[in-house]
């Protein structure tokens, strides 16, 4: 009986699951079995499989129904002491199961995972800067609702036991939904090393689901209804309300305004009014926009929002900035400066474009104007600003 079983769903990746497979063979640690969970392909998924003449492989075809449903059969098929989920489009570095397997020397570990890192087409390779948890977690697991990728992570069969198989009802964020519940029982372990790599650019990526918006807010919005009453009783209600604003966005950034208002309005169910929930939040943006001259870094939608709540709330919004010379000289009656005019020291700057940028876009605001006092946008205050001003669930 191997020590560790190794599953991998997949679908239509026969251009990529043989690096997959040949990256498990290629382990420094060789007591395992893997389960291929076929569900469904119409290409050469099955030749290229059977190509490899290893007796640890064993090859499972079933009609399409899904990851979840090919994870919970390939699951059902194992019988090693420790579980692994490998999509078919990721790899693992050859130490992956060697050094995940030493983080279970803690009994009380019921999943132990490693960095993650992105490998592009060329070869290049990023490692994904994120909030990494480890130990008791599930309050913080909660509050960001994101713990490891199956690729990543190596799971107890004791734990799977005591948290039942992947939800079904997920079609995105199934990941982060089987995570929670892993650390509301046991500790993660976090392997602060790149061990797998998730292969970002290969033909057909574009089918992943975590490339379709529509998906990624519905399964967000899942999560919140389902770990409704734990994040309320480990994390407050505000928490909740930021999530429910960040599904809000998601449907909203998908198209999907009915299901953005639905969301809306759980928000404000939550505190029982539009006003009440509006007040929450606008301290945190008041208290900075009191005071000298504002400029906004961003003339976008964002902008617009931030433009529109200073103006109706009496506070000195002098302009746009841009990072250099546009044709566009005036948006909303305000000016549009590129940033190396602004000459005034004694200034506030609000950024609010997305928030991938804002390091390099601070360094830059720092480089020409100094230490001036710089306020980024999160989401929960653009969601407050959306809301605040009817913009999200509007048809």
């Amino acid at each position: 009986m191997p020590l560790v079983s190794v599953i991998i769903p997949t679908y239509d990746r026969s251009q990529v699951i043989g690096d997959t497979i040949q990256s498990v063979l290629n382990q420094t640690f060789q007591d395992f079995e893997i389960i291929v969970v076929d569900d469904g392909s119409i290409d050469f998924t099955k030749e290229v499989v059977e190509q490899f003449k290893s007796d640890k492989i064993r090859y499972i075809f079933q009609e399409n129904q899904g990851a979840q449903v090919a994870r919970n059969n390939g699951m059902s098929m194992t019988t090693g002491k420790y579980i692994a989920f490998l999509d078919s489009d990721d790899v693992w570095l050859p130490s992956f199961l060697e050094e995940l397997l030493q983080g279970f020397s803690d009994k009380e570990v019921g999943c132990v995972y490693c960095a993650k890192a992105i490998k592009k087409k060329n070869g290049d390779i990023f490692p994904v800067e994120k909030r990494y948890l480890s130990g008791w977690v599930y309050k913080e697991a909660l509050e960001q609702k994101y713990i490891a990728s199956p690729s990543f992570m190596l799971v107890s069969r004791e734990c799977v036991n005591k948290v039942g198989n992947w939800d079904v009802a997920f079609s995105a964020c199934q990941d982060d939904d089987f995570c929670l519940r892993i650390a509301k029982y046991y500790k993660v372990k976090y392997i602060p090393k790149v061990l797998a790599l998730y292969c970002e650019d290969y033909v057909g990526s574009d089918n992943r689901i975590c490339k379709s918006s529509r998906k990624l807010a519905h399964g967000g919005w899942l999560l919140c209804e389902k770990f409704k009453e734990d994040i309320i009783k480990f994390c407050g209600l505000k928490v909740l309300v930021l999530h429910y604003l960040d599904c809000a966005r998601c449907f909203y950034d998908a198209g999907m305004s009915h299901d953005a208002q639905k969301a809306i309005d759980s928000a404000i169910s939550c505190y029982g009014s539009k006003e009440k929930l509006v007040y929450e939040f606008e301290h945190e943006i008041a208290d900075f926009m009191v005071g000298e001259d504002v400029f906004c870094y961003g003339a976008g939608d964002i902008g617009a929002l931030v433009a529109d709540y200073m103006n109706k709330r009496g506070y000195r919004f002098k302009a746009f900035i841009v990072s250099k010379n546009n044709l566009q000289t005036t948006y909303l009656g305000y000016p549009v400066v590129p940033i190396n005019d602004i000459k005034k020291k004694n200034c506030k700057i609000v950024i609010s474009t997305t928030e991938t940028y804002h390091e390099e876009i601070e360094d830059n605001i720092k480089i020409q104007l100094g230490d001036v006092p710089i306020y980024k946008m999160g989401k929960d205050l653009i969601d407050y600003l959306r809301i605040g001003f009817g913009v999200l669930g509007d048809d």
